[in-house]
């Protein structure tokens, strides 16, 4: 699938820094081809609308994990889709009201007589399961193998369904011609049906009041937490100052054992008092400093250390967060930004203000971010490069994972191996590779690079893998080679250097000897430029 223009990539970046004219833009653009599929696919007008509305305000509530390797198009498509099958696999779809044989839509009503014919011939002479298979496979474009696959049929018997279908709808429309000729007509259609009803209206009221009960509860969460943490400042003062009174006692008791003076009593006092006022004020930053972490239901219930999370709730360090196969969730942390953690995934919140993931994803959007963050996993822990990273994490229940960076600049350490992944990169990883982290590759990476990026391990002395990916390496791919120079063997690294080299040449105080070396102010100066030229 090809990737988006321009003007795609720059609406899609100021949506995600919550730029809703953006959004709104996006929604023209592509609700059209979202509420004929979706018409088509369900055959009820009531279903189209709101599959439409629901697939545009999860996209607008899920934009930084947009993935930037795919059309946004693509990616409203696959969420259409996965909705409409999902009441196709539980049997809700048969029972929804359908389009009637002599029903009038006025949008169809406007096209030519031959492709009215064929539209109101898909909507209503054909069963789910043909319908299906007929949209996805000729309209959609998805090969016959995988509409079997999406629909849960064996190949043998997805083409007598396809085949069934347009018999069916030839006949119903009188085709006079050969099926390869209707199936050219189906292939020339490139007209798209509007909704009668104003669903971007349906949109932005549900984005306003998202954004109102969110902003309310985080609101009162915070003012709960203001006044707890009031209250046990209050409490702790009074607790120094008992401490502080005991101190007083205990020196006047010393003073009098010792007979050392007036004079000694009071520097001990004093002491006293200045160490005392110097805990009050540590406190007092301390208590001051403490970051508001409120988690959200997104759909489902997901769960705090066991209890179903209903509403906003503050999430303390050593909770646990679970979701299951139905459920997500958001975790917004001040000076932060908010994660979205998805289906079948746990969370933990550790020391140092760090979250952990114990198993799933999450979705880390940090476009106003005013401190480092850090998401530790079994295997590798995610740091800030540069602030407002943002990307897709990943890992399963053995350790293995990956990371997709879609904005600024982030760092994937392990033990003592640390990688740098910059926007629009990925990384793998396998736990099983002791302290092996893994090479990003570029999303724009050839697929026989990515396959031989993967497969690399230092450890192992594969030179024909290392050969292979210093020649398929492009511009683009600079990072990569960037993070593999500083891996690879010594004997190997001038094969590194010159096709880094060769791609960006040396700035200004870099030198093939410094790189050789490994020298550290040198290798950042070339990323720099890397940076600056990729």
């Amino acid at each position: 699938m090809e990737k988006d223009n321009k003007l795609i990539r720059s609406l899609l970046f100021d949506a995600r820094q919550g730029n809703n004219s953006a959004f709104e833009q996006l929604f023209l653009m592509n609700a059209g081809h979202i509420y004929t599929l979706a018409l088509r696919l369900s055959s009820s007008l009531i279903l189209a609308e709101k599959i439409t509305k629901d697939v545009f305000f999860e996209t607008w509530l899920h934009i930084s994990s947009v993935r930037v390797d795919t059309s946004f198009n693509g990616w409203l498509i696959g969420i259409t889709v996965f909705r409409i099958l999902e009441l196709f696999r539980t049997g809700d779809l048969i029972n929804i009201p359908k389009i009637k044989p002599n029903e009038n839509i006025p949008e169809i009503d406007k096209l030519s007589e031959t492709y009215r014919n064929i539209e109101y011939a898909v909507l209503t002479s054909l069963t789910d399961e043909e319908r299906l298979a007929f949209v996805l496979h000729l309209f959609e474009r998805y090969s016959l193998q995988e509409t079997a696959d999406l629909l849960g049929i064996t190949s043998n018997n997805m083409q007598p369904l396809f085949d069934s279908a347009v018999i069916k709808i030839i006949n119903e429309i009188r085709f006079k011609y050969e099926p390869e000729k209707f199936i050219q007509l189906i292939n020339n259609i490139d007209y798209k049906l509007k909704p009668h009803v104003d669903i971007w209206t349906q949109i932005s009221g549900e984005i306003k009041h998202y954004k109102s009960v969110n902003q309310s509860n985080r609101s009162v969460e915070m003012e709960k937490q203001r006044v707890a943490d009031a209250e046990d400042y209050e409490k702790d003062k009074q607790l120094l100052r008992e401490e502080l009174e005991k101190e007083k006692k205990k020196l006047l008791v010393q003073h009098q054992r010792h007979k050392k003076g007036t004079r000694n009593t009071h520097i001990y006092q004093a002491l006293a008092i200045l160490f005392i006022i110097s805990i009050i004020i540590a406190a007092y930053y301390y208590f001051s400093a403490q970051n508001n972490w409120d988690v959200s239901s997104v759909s489902g219930t997901p769960k705090i250390n066991s209890i179903s999370l209903n509403d906003t709730k503050s999430f303390n360090k050593g909770a646990l967060l679970i979701n299951n196969s139905v459920s997500e969730a958001s975790l917004y942390i001040s000076n932060v930004g908010t994660i979205f953690v998805k289906s079948n995934s746990k969370i933990k919140r550790v020391e140092n203000d760090e979250l952990f993931l114990l198993q799933g994803m999450i979705s880390v959007m940090r476009t106003q971010a005013e401190k480092f963050f850090t998401v530790k996993t079994s295997t590798v822990s995610v740091k800030d490069y540069y602030l407002n990273g943002d990307y897709e994490l990943k890992i399963d229940a053995n350790g293995n994972g990956s990371i997709q960076c879609d904005f600024s600049w982030i760092i994937l350490s392990r033990d003592k191996t640390e990688v740098i992944v910059p926007a629009n990169y990925k990384c793998e990883w396998n736990k099983s590779n002791s302290n092996w982290i893994g090479l990003p590759y570029s999303l724009s990476a050839s697929v026989e690079l990515k396959k031989a990026i993967v497969s690399f391990d230092p450890l192992i002395e594969d030179e024909l893998l290392f050969e292979k990916i210093i020649s398929l390496c492009k511009k683009s791919d600079a990072v990569t080679l960037w993070n593999l120079l500083i891996v690879t063997k010594p004997d190997l690294r001038i094969i590194c250097i010159n096709k880094l080299n060769e791609l960006i040449p040396f700035p200004s105080g870099v030198n093939q000897d410094g790189l050789l070396d490994l020298n550290s102010k040198m290798l950042q100066l070339y990323l720099n430029e890397i940076e600056f030229r990729y």
